[in-house]
């Protein structure tokens, strides 16, 4: 059996046993917990992670979240369409800009509205065809330009 040591007011003391046969805990005493917490549980704050981080299933450690995702102390999310993460380590993921979108979940980056498309507004997953009688021959246009004919 081995014990478990936990340091309470009075110092290190034996609160409970582990039996590595039955794989049986027995726990006596309350343990105490960082800032001097007696309880049960871990306090929240032992157990959580911060913004930009998730906690690992297997290892129940800290990560980094991945780009491409955002995470606040949970699992980690896609970034849904029209938004990236380009970093990791993101709390949230950013809108893409006017004039680019993102098609996917998850996306790390955005792409650039193509010529005879345009994005007029931020967070966009598909760009605007163009309208009838204009065109746009660059790339990341925010509108389209008039053909100059009567329609």
């Amino acid at each position: 059996a081995y014990e478990l040591m936990n340091f309470q007011p009075t110092g290190w003391n034996v609160i409970g046993t582990f039996s590595a046969g039955t794989r049986e805990l027995i726990v006596d005493t309350m343990p105490y917990w960082q800032f001097g917490v007696s309880s049960s549980m871990p306090p929240p704050e032992t157990t959580t992670c911060a913004a930009g981080y998730y906690k690992d299933v297997l290892s129940e450690l800290c990560v980094t979240c991945p780009r491409g995702f955002s995470c606040n102390g949970a699992a980690p999310e896609p970034c849904s369409r029209g938004h990236f993460s380009d970093r990791s380590g993101a709390a949230f993921c950013r809108p893409c800009a006017n004039g680019t979108f993102a098609a996917d979940l998850g996306a790390t980056k955005c792409i650039s509205c193509p010529p005879g498309f345009y994005g007029a507004t931020q967070g966009l997953e598909a760009c605007e065809k163009c309208p009838k009688g204009q065109y746009m021959p660059s790339y990341e246009a925010l509108s389209c330009i008039s053909c100059g004919m009567e329609m």
